[in-house]
């Protein structure tokens, strides 16, 4: 009796050089399911690529050299959130909804779940985001408007690449911060 299984294809993967490094990405049946710093998990795939994946991959790569161009400020390509655990992927599509060029704390994207007593869980979701850039998690800092850390590609330098590339309102809480410390 013959199988019936269809055997699984590998993701598509591929680089993409930006100021703070290479960022490799990774696009599955369901969507871009990475895009990271991080090889090892980039580098998990084998075997043959399905074409929906490779379609999916160039369209991200393409989106990706536009918004590091300034030529793009939203992502169009489906994002696959499945790797997280309910809690993570809902705050995970709450990041999708921070404007380009804006910040907004951890506390305040707790009480945007509904979740306002949960800074430091949403904290941990943000930082084990998959799909740095795709899903900003760069665009959330610290109490107080402090930038906070970032586990993104670069540290803490690469966040600041991002918000300075989206002329983000970021800098000038921290401009008006230090004048009126003076």
């Amino acid at each position: 009796m013959a199988s019936s299984k269809r055997k699984e294809k590998s993701p598509a993967i591929a680089t993409v050089k930006t100021p703070f490094g290479t960022v490799f990405i990774v696009a599955g049946p369901k969507g871009v399911c990475m895009a990271s710093g991080n090889t090892a998990k980039a580098l998990k795939g084998k075997g043959p690529c399905d074409p929906e994946n490779t379609k999916t991959l160039a369209r991200t790569v393409k989106e990706l050299q536009e918004y590091l161009q300034g030529k793009r400020k939203d992502f169009t390509v489906t994002v696959d959130l499945s790797s997280g655990t309910p809690f993570q992927q809902k705050v995970w599509r709450e990041l999708r909804k921070i404007p380009y060029g804006h910040v907004i704390t951890y506390g305040e994207l707790a009480k945007s779940i509904g979740k306002p007593g949960a800074a430091r869980a949403v904290g941990q979701a943000v930082g084990s985001n998959p799909n740095g850039i795709i899903v900003p998690c760069h665009r959330v800092v610290a109490s107080g408007k402090r930038i906070g850390g970032w586990s993104g590609d670069g540290g803490i330098a690469g966040k600041i690449t991002l918000l300075m590339l989206e002329g983000s309102d970021f800098f000038e809480i921290e401009k008006n911060k230090r004048t009126k410390k003076k």
